[in-house]
């Protein structure tokens, strides 16, 4: 069983990106505080071109017209979120790890200038 139904523009705000879906869209984590002091987390679809595909891990805000998907697994239904024709602001990055940083979880890591490099 699955009904979708658009329901009105959706403001997603400092989500963090999980997945990347190919070249069709990522899946942004957004995350809260719960009464009882735990964290929960809503994770939404966003469907968007190549071009406009933030890094994993990146941090941003979308806004788009948002539907529902209600969907069927193993028995139980649940809801899928999904952000169309969004327009996405990245806010910031993961910082990558360095040399110096990686040779203190694996000391055997060198640096190899370009010219080096076998492929």
């Amino acid at each position: 069983m699955r009904m979708e139904n658009t329901l009105a523009t959706i403001n997603i705000t400092n989500a963090k990106v999980g997945r990347i879906l190919a070249d069709k869209g990522f899946e942004a984590i957004e995350t809260y505080k719960l009464k009882s002091g735990d964290t929960g987390e809503t994770k939404f679809t966003v469907w968007t071109s190549s071009n406009n595909i933030p890094g994993e891990g990146s941090l941003v805000n979308v806004t788009g017209n948002v539907s529902v998907r209600v969907e069927e697994y193993q028995g139980r239904q649940f809801a899928r979120f999904h952000v169309n024709q969004p327009t996405v602001m990245l806010l910031d990055t993961p910082q990558s790890a360095s040399v110096p940083d990686m040779q203190d979880i694996w000391p055997q890591v060198k640096e190899i200038p370009d010219s080096e490099v076998p492929f």
